[in-house]
């Protein structure tokens, strides 16, 4: 049947309002791809260039504390409030799956019991997180433990990642960051002096942003992988061109005495603010209370990188101090 001349008018204004909607939707979408993309290329030139840009915010296992240790929604939320990087933690099931969770054993965060490295995946996704850091007392929410790669790709394009790996799976899950082409968004970190072997043969570096944690020496603490002096072994790792360095240190005299070889190298200096020991009793419950005499103090001292259980509070004292 032939159109009247005058429905030709109205079918082409519909035709050109449909197009019109689906490239405004289309419009959208590239404009909030180049925004996310923006963002995390702004976040990588800060990571590898510390002169470029204030401190940067790191939320201890992501943002839980609204929502549940290791959960999508805690990647969500800290991707939403602007932290620069989210730690996740990784461990493998009983049938070779990758998820991210803290602990050898699934107690104290899910309504389950048992370690993670004997359930398999299934097992592990019949339960549900508690909520917040979990414990005997916290609700259950209506979140599974997730797989690692749901935790990248929730995180792909928006925000850095350091990679917390708990088990001798660092070849695994370089492989899925690299099937998921997000070697240039994950830091890898590793408990390791220059010398040894676990770290010279390292299959992530050169591939993934590399990070030594360094420690002081701790005498009741035999045994533990660690180095009397700062200064001393700073210089070693260079050979592995790390973007930044992790110090753990219970005297700030052991950090004092490594903090020019580090800027020297032009690297960035990550401190945690966790428990008594990361950083010389500086805590967040104590920088809550009085930020300018622990975080303030901290990145005086040359700390431009901060590991947090309080990230939003964090990023709302940077911004105060003009440091973000």
């Amino acid at each position: 049947m032939t159109l009247p001349i005058a429905n030709y008018g109205s079918v082409l204004v519909v035709w050109l309002a449909t197009a019109c909607v689906f490239l405004t939707v289309l419009s959208g979408c590239i404009s909030r791809d180049v925004e996310a993309n923006d963002k995390l290329t702004a976040l990588k030139r800060r990571l590898e260039f510390p002169k470029s840009g204030g401190v940067m915010v790191v939320a201890h296992r992501s943002c839980w504390r609204d929502s549940a240790e290791n959960s999508l929604t805690a990647v969500a939320t800290c991707i939403q409030q602007g932290v620069d990087m989210v730690e996740i933690d990784v461990h493998r099931t009983g049938d070779g799956y990758l998820v991210s969770i803290h602990d050898d054993t699934v107690d104290r965060t899910t309504n389950g019991s048992g370690p993670v490295a004997e359930m398999t995946l299934a097992e592990i996704r019949a339960l549900r997180l508690k909520k917040g850091e979990g414990g005997p007392q916290a609700p259950l929410t209506g979140w599974q433990v997730p797989l690692l790669e749901e935790m990248l790709l929730a995180a792909k394009g928006k925000i850095l990642i350091n990679l917390d790996v708990k088990e001798a799976v660092y070849d695994e899950a370089l492989a899925l960051v690299e099937m998921l082409g997000m070697t240039d968004q994950v830091l890898i970190k590793m408990v390791a002096l220059p010398g040894e072997e676990s770290l010279q043969t390292a299959a992530f570096l050169g591939k993934t942003y590399f990070m030594p944690i360094i420690r002081q020496c701790r005498p009741e603490k035999v045994g533990m992988i660690c180095s009397k002096d700062l200064s001393d072994v700073l210089p070693g790792y260079q050979q592995f061109s790390p973007v930044a360095y992790e110090i753990v240190f219970h005297q700030e005299d052991y950090l004092l005495d490594g903090i020019g070889e580090v800027k020297k190298q032009n690297r960035r200096l990550w401190v945690n603010t966790l428990q008594r020991h990361h950083a010389a009793g500086h805590m967040d419950h104590k920088a809550i209370a009085n930020p300018d005499a622990h975080w303030g103090h901290l990145i005086d001292l040359g700390a431009d990188m901060i590991q947090t259980d309080n990230p939003f509070e964090l990023v709302d004292y940077l911004k105060a101090r003009g440091l973000r």
